[in-house]
């Protein structure tokens, strides 16, 4: 939202989710794996946002499309299987040499 004051929505929104995934990376790293903090893992950790933006998108096309799920509960379904490979994705990742 402070980003408004100087940006357009776009960038601003841009700029919060990039703000986000670093921030997400360095508490996973130091508090949930509690490994260091390495440019490789760094690097490859957006990674993890992108399978799980790209899997819940086909997550959701399955269950309104195909298994006729209502839109209003498809989301939270999608949520509960992401969260689980995202945190495996994490793992992962955290963990590699």
């Amino acid at each position: 939202m402070i980003l408004l004051h100087w940006f357009s929505y776009e960038v601003a929104y841009a700029a919060a989710y990039v703000v986000g995934i670093a921030v997400s990376y360095v508490f996973n790293a130091l508090y949930v794996f509690r490994q260091p903090i390495r440019l490789r893992s760094a690097l490859r950790f957006p990674f993890v946002y992108l399978m799980q933006f790209l899997l819940g998108l086909v997550l959701l096309k399955i269950l309104i499309e195909g298994l006729h799920i209502p839109t209003r509960l498809a989301p939270l379904l999608v949520a509960m299987l992401t969260i689980p490979a995202t945190f495996l994705a994490s793992r992962i990742i955290m963990r590699a040499n």
